[in-house]
């Protein structure tokens, strides 16, 4: 009967410890949730220069607050780059660039989304570049949410 009894009562402490390690970090006690899609960018670029090679990279980012009393944040963002296609005087690329965020809330966050186009000739030191933003999306938005830019360097 001791045994159990002890049992019984290390179960109930463990239990009261652990609530109490809990609710003495709120950013812990906060339910988690996933913010998960793709962001997609069809980026068209033309061109009078030379160009030989380029690469496009589409990056996001978000910032989550986790407890506004102490005005913890948190930071998430990813990127990707790929090789551009030219054909005469276009650059063309379609990036597509994943997240997978575990956030303590989806509420009232956006990601932030921006471009850039690296171009360059190495054999006549050639080199053009392009940089810009889309409108934020919210960060509760699943799927592909699709962007276009056509612009000049």
């Amino acid at each position: 009967m001791h045994v159990r009894l002890m049992a019984i009562v290390s179960k109930h402490v463990l239990a009261a410890m652990f609530a109490i390690l809990l609710a003495s970090n709120p950013a812990q006690t906060k339910a988690q949730q996933l913010a998960q899609g793709e962001v997609q960018a069809t980026i068209t670029v033309s061109t009078t220069a030379a160009i030989t090679s380029a690469t496009c990279d589409l990056g996001i980012n978000t910032y989550v607050t986790v407890d506004a009393s102490t005005g913890t944040i948190l930071s998430f963002s990813t990127d990707n780059s790929i090789a551009a296609t030219i054909q005469g005087g276009t650059v063309s690329c379609v990036v597509t660039t994943p997240y997978y965020w575990s956030v303590p809330s989806l509420a009232n966050s956006k990601i932030g989304i921006s471009y850039s186009v690296n171009a360059q000739n190495p054999t006549t030191l050639v080199t053009k570049s392009t940089s810009g933003t889309f409108v934020p999306i919210p960060l509760s938005t699943t799927g592909i949410t699709a962007f276009n830019v056509t612009t000049v360097f």
